[in-house]
Formats: C-alpha cells, structure tokens, sequence
C-alpha cells in the first residue's frame, strides 16, 4: 500500500516519487535518493526581485540552498533531467500530458489505475476543500498523487505531501481543481514501475557524494543569511522559507548520504541518523514557531549551532574512513 512520504524530496511531486519508489523497494530506503549523488549542498544568494516574480509572496520560492551538480553546477531539480534519470536507470517510465481541457478526466484516471500505473495530478488548491489554509480563498498549483476512485459514491482518495495522511475529495471538486484552475496548464504524470529495476551505481560516485557531505561551507552562509533576514519585518517569510528548505533539500540530502554510507559500508551510519533526526526535529519546532507566530534568529542561531557542532563530528568520522 502506497503511503505518504516521509521526505519532502526536493517538491512535492519528488515526494510523490519517493513513495513509489519506497513501495516498489518495500519500503527500505528507495534508491531514488541517488539521484542526489550527483551533487552537493551548496549556498546562493537570491535576486528578491526574481524570486517574487516567480512566486509573488509564497514563501517556498525563498530556499538559498541547494543542490548543485558536480560537473557543471546546475541545480538538480524534479525535470526532465530526473525523469530521464529514473526512466535510464531504473527503467520507470513517465509519460505528461496537460489535461486541463480534457471532457472526461475520470475515465482518464480510471484507466491509468486500471493499467497498474501511478498518477500524479496537477491540481489547483482553491478547490480542493482539504486545503484549508487556499480552498476558496487564493489559487495555488499543487500537485497530488492518486490512489483510489470510489463510483459508488463519487470520491477521490488521494495522497498530499501537505497532508499526513491520504485526503478524501469529492470528484466533482477533483475535476474542478483541473478545469477551472486559471493556470494555462495541468498536467497529468502517468508513471510506469513494471520493468523496474534496482540503480546499479558505481561506487565512486557514492564516494563523491560522501566528499560532498564533507564541504559544509553553506552552514556559515546560510546562518549569515538567517541574521540578515529573520531581524526583518516580515520575518515569518523568510523562517518559512528556511523551514521548505530545509526540509526539501537538506533532509533528503543527508537520506542519501546515509544511503551511500549502508551500500559502501565506509563507516557507523548511525552519524547520519543522529543528523536527520536532528533536522527533522528543528523543522516540528520550526512549525510549531510559526503556528504560535513566535519567530526570532536567537532561536534558529542556537539550534543551528548544536547541529553544525554534530554535522562537524559526522564530517570528522568520515575523514577518518576515507574511501574512493
């Protein structure tokens, strides 16, 4: 059974993926994760100005780290380039198409269930009753993940990265959600696991990764950038921001080292366990900030100063296993 990621891999639709891989991997950790082998964590001042141009004033555009490539330092993001990835070395197939003028989006769906296939679904939130903080009041492009059609009463179930566990919809508001939207496109991912096989990576590359792990400059940087910015009026922006990126990027980064720790056997994985959880524990007091709209850069200085203190004895363990 297909359930809700545990990671916020990279957006919302890698999440999506990461789940299908989870399930096809039952449920040990899914080798999609080595995609991010392929680069490092790495700090980038942004242009405000394009940032709001590109999001307006939602805060998930404000993520000043990322993941650069290796070879030539492009951002490794959920696009063609990823789903080339998955499709040459996993053999998953995806296939888009936009069908937001299509007249019969159920029986769309309804086949692609049938065909064994997964589907992801661009849909708008102000139609989506279960979003509570956008039904009926602003238009936001999201994306859920299919896992049921129910005839006899009409319902959806469907799995939202922003839900903890699957939601239930009507599917005349599914249906809306695509149609009505104003965005000129939404599309549909049809997902193809039947020839799947395991990533059969080259160990240098995990060694790479682990090296990557061990350049930590954007720890300084981005707390620079947290005491530029959390002193600002808008404040609750910026700590949002922080929040989506630390979860979206450095999480499942350090999933993956983790991962190439358990393959190359290089050292004590446990070093990375203490890290996630650390990170993932900073993000529950980081919502629970924002819900109490107590928001203050003393509170993220010193909880980022007791993880880069571990995040540095992670990087020394490593050194002292050195491989590749």
């Amino acid at each position: 059974m297909l359930k809700n990621s545990e990671v916020l891999f990279i957006n919302c639709i890698g999440s999506y993926y990461y789940s299908i891989f989870q399930h096809i991997n039952n449920f040990e950790w899914p080798d999609v994760l080595l995609y991010l082998a392929r680069g490092k964590l790495v700090y980038k001042k942004l242009d405000m100005k394009e940032i709001y141009k590109k999001y307006s004033d939602n805060p998930w555009g404000y993520q000043p780290i990322r993941i650069e490539t290796f070879r030539d330092q492009e951002e490794l993001k959920i696009d063609s380039e990823f789903y080339k990835f998955v499709s040459d070395n996993c053999r998953v197939k995806t296939e888009r198409k936009d069908i937001k003028k299509e007249t019969d989006i159920k029986s769309i769906i309804l086949n692609g269930l049938q065909d064994g296939k997964y589907l992801i679904v661009n849909v708008d939130e102000f139609y989506i009753p279960t979003s509570k903080k956008k039904y009926n009041k602003y238009h936001n492009k999201h994306s859920v993940m299919v896992l049921d059609v129910n005839l006899d009463d009409s319902q959806m179930k469907l799995i939202d990265s922003e839900a903890n566990c699957p939601i239930v919809i009507s599917l005349e508001a599914f249906k809306k959600s695509i149609s009505h939207s104003p965005y000129d496109n939404m599309y549909l991912y049809t997902i193809s696991t039947k020839d799947y096989v395991s990533y059969s990576i080259k160990e240098e590359r995990l060694f790479d990764a682990i090296n990557g792990f061990c350049n930590s400059q954007y720890l300084d940087q981005i707390l620079r950038d947290m005491e530029d910015n959390l002193n600002r009026e808008n404040a609750a922006y910026y700590f949002q921001g922080y929040y989506y990126n630390i979860m979206s990027k450095i999480v499942p980064y350090m999933c993956m080292v983790r991962y190439a720790l358990l393959i190359t056997r290089l050292c004590d994985r446990n070093v990375l366990d203490v890290l996630i959880n650390e990170y993932c524990g900073l993000c529950n007091l980081m919502r629970l900030k924002l819900y109490k709209n107590s928001i203050s850069y003393d509170f993220m200085r010193k909880k980022f100063y007791e993880i880069m203190t571990k995040h540095f004895r992670a990087i020394e363990e490593l050194q002292l296993h050195p491989g590749g």
